[in-house]
């Protein structure tokens, strides 16, 4: 059966009226005690037939009526019959018992009703109905067979090492199915609030599961409200279309091993849990439509996915769908997290506004690319995606694990939209702690703010752009392609950085305000102890105006201090880009702009020496200064000059001489 037909045509099929038959006769089980169905204890007086209305087996007392190989090999015409039903009154018990009778010659009825007080019990047997409805439990074991259009479930069935065969199997309230081993063919299964399909080991191929669903959902009948589960512990289960839940109601899926091969899964509304075993599926939308909230959650096992979508947008409202991964190991192709700025009115802020989330913190994910339009909280695991996109509201926080891209590409938004501009960037991406490793570009840009708490960045090409901001309190970067300013704010903090060559990208025909197109500036100010490390960068692009170099603080004589390298010798830089080096107010020195010089090591200090500081005394003069500059000494003004050897501020001399003449020389050759 085609799991999309809608519920008229279910109907039609199977749902025919049972008190019809070719005449209205009864032929009831009259034998107080168990039997066999070939004894003669029948109304009628001859075995049941298929010209009678109804076989009746309801009679009071507590026994077993059985169909065994003698009745299959001899009595095999009266196996096949229209209408029969299976119930006692209260205080009473009646079994119908396929005892070994093979599965060549079924029981074969058009209508077979198991009601209150009864049971049916099979063993290496086989039964064919057309419409099969059970208010009370029923045994498939031992290689036996079940062959039915319709079943209607209203209490437990289970099949144990058996084959089973059904059109449209409907799970009522509370009804349980149990497979344990043996093969499963069913059309179309829907369960109902509290029922629950378990299968342990064997085979079940499905046309359509509806848990908690219905095959005509959105225009079919509302099922009661609570959840209804399918579990799989092991085993293999392939389904054309897997439907979670409808509004109001929850459908749940628990894989806890053995593997699952859908066509389609379809989280209308509620959770699929997975802590084993193998999903592949290939397209995956939490939820799919607008009918309530829907999650994944993924503690063990392997999901292999193609596409998936968290959220789901109908103006004006959002239905949530969250990915929570603890463990596992989840391989997909592509996954989105949809959103959008909204443009508060008036004078607000822009936000972002989402209506998904992925969460790891354990286990392994895989993916070919992740778009985010919300929000990826990262504590523990490692997240590997070829390409990440942050945008439109998009958000990233790594606290622990590790992040591993091959092209990394991340946009804010201008909080202030309609007001004044707040130039200030927004967060959009958030490290605590962890790494992240981009194998070629990394690329800030839009007001985007890259807050580096803690832990390490190792990327080959980093462009901040215009507007965009690179904060690094105490994390630390590795970059050994290019580092690129177009007009963004890099804070490297107190740490020490291995950076790439260092590109200055002129910024032109930039709409924002907020852009700036003179000089750029590398802030510098905070602790002292930052040291960065560039390429050598004679080789590298300066369009931009200049660089300035703010809040340089040289050596005071306590140890190490700010350090800026191009390369390891003097030949970092050329004259040209040197002469766009620019240190504004360096620490010891008057407030203003000073030209740079590069040393035999690489390092760019400010050319101009600092001011020397003299105080005197009554047989002394003490000499300070600021930065790792040589105090140089003459007995005439005009010189010569000389380094005066162990020389460190602050230095103490003598009145010894008859007179003496003191500067400050650039260290170095």
């Amino acid at each position: 059966m085609n799991p999309s037909w809608p519920l008229s045509a279910v109907v039609l099929c199977f749902c025919v009226q049972s008190g019809y038959a070719p005449d209205a006769s009864v032929d009831a089980w009259t034998k107080p005690t168990s039997g066999y169905w070939e004894e003669p204890y029948w109304s009628l007086a001859r075995l049941p037939a298929a010209d009678e209305g109804l076989i009746d087996f309801t009679n009071a007392g507590w026994k077993a009526l059985a169909i065994g190989q003698n009745t299959t090999a001899n009595f095999s015409n009266s196996l096949v019959i229209n209408d029969m039903i299976v119930e006692a009154p209260s205080n009473s018990f009646n079994q119908l018992l396929l005892n070994y009778a093979g599965t060549n010659v079924p029981l074969n009825v058009q209508w077979l009703t198991l009601g209150t007080n009864a049971s049916l019990v099979s063993y290496y047997s086989a039964l064919t109905a057309g419409s099969f409805y059970l208010d009370s439990s029923a045994l498939f074991a031992e290689s036996s067979r079940l062959n039915a259009g319709y079943v209607r479930l209203g209490a437990s069935l289970t099949f144990s090492n058996s084959a089973t065969s059904i059109g449209f199997l409907s799970m009522a309230t509370n009804a349980v199915v149990n497979q344990s081993g043996g093969s499963g063919d069913i059309s179309t299964v829907v369960l109902d609030a509290s029922s629950v399909f378990s299968l342990d080991g064997g085979s079940l191929t499905l046309g359509g599961l509806f848990v908690e669903a219905y095959p005509d959902f959105p225009s079919g009948i509302i099922l009661a409200g609570g959840t209804a589960a399918f579990v799989e512990s092991s085993g293999e289960v392939a389904a054309n279309l897997i439907a979670l839940g409808t509004p109001g109601t929850e459908g749940e899926f628990l894989l806890e091993g053995g593997s699952l091969n859908p066509g389609q899964l379809r989280v209308w509304a509620g959770n699929f849990t997975q802590s084993g075993g193998t999903n592949t599926v290939a397209t995956l939308d939490l939820p799919f439509g607008p009918y309530g909230y829907a999650t994944y959650s993924l503690s063990g096992g392997t999901l292999v996915s193609s596409n998936i979508t968290l959220g789901f947008f109908e103006n004006p409202n959002s239905w949530f769908g969250y990915f929570v991964q603890s463990g596992g190991f989840h391989t997909n192709e592509s996954i989105s997290l949809p959103g959008y700025l909204v443009e508060a009115y008036p004078g607000g802020y822009q936000y972002g506004w989402w209506a998904g989330s992925y969460s790891l913190s354990g286990g392994v994910l895989m993916s070919g690319q992740i778009d985010l339009s919300g929000p990826f909280t990262q504590t523990g695991g490692t997240n590997q995606t070829q390409y990440l996109s942050i945008h439109d509201g998009g958000y990233y926080s790594l606290t622990t694990g590790a992040l591993v891209t091959t092209d990394t590409s991340i946009e804010g938004f201008q909080r202030d939209f309609y007001g004044p501009y707040a130039c200030s960037p927004t967060t959009v991406f958030y490290q605590q702690s962890g790494s992240q490793t981009v194998a070629d570009s990394l690329t800030l840009a839009n007001f985007a703010n890259y807050d580096f708490e803690a832990g390490k960045l190792a990327v080959q090409d980093l462009t901040v752009g215009a507007t965009a901001e690179l904060d690094c309190r105490s994390g630390i970067v590795s970059n050994w392609g290019t580092f690129t300013l177009q007009g963004g704010v890099f804070i490297p903090g107190n740490q020490s950085h291995y950076l790439g060559q260092l590109q200055l990208l002129a910024v032109t025909n930039w709409p924002w305000l907020c852009s700036n197109t003179g000089p750029f500036s590398l802030d510098l100010s905070g602790p002292s102890g930052t040291v960065l490390r560039f390429r050598d960068s004679r080789d590298a692009v300066w369009s931009a105006p200049g660089l300035r170099l703010l809040g340089w603080q040289p050596w005071g004589g306590g140890g190490s201090s700010h350090h800026v390298f191009f390369g390891t010798n003097s030949q970092g830089l050329t004259q040209a880009q040197l002469s766009k080096l620019t240190f504004v107010n360096p620490s010891g020195w008057p407030p203003g702009s000073y030209p740079a010089q590069i040393l035999a090591t690489g390092e760019v200090v400010p050319a101009v020496p600092p001011p020397l500081i003299i105080a005197g005394s009554s047989n002394a003069l003490v000499l300070s200064w600021a930065g790792d500059y040589e105090l140089l000494s003459a007995t005439n003004v005009s010189g010569p000059y000389s380094p005066m050897a162990g020389a460190f501020s602050p230095m103490t001399n003598l009145f010894t001489a008859p007179q003496k003449y003191f500067r400050l020389g650039l260290p170095g050759p």
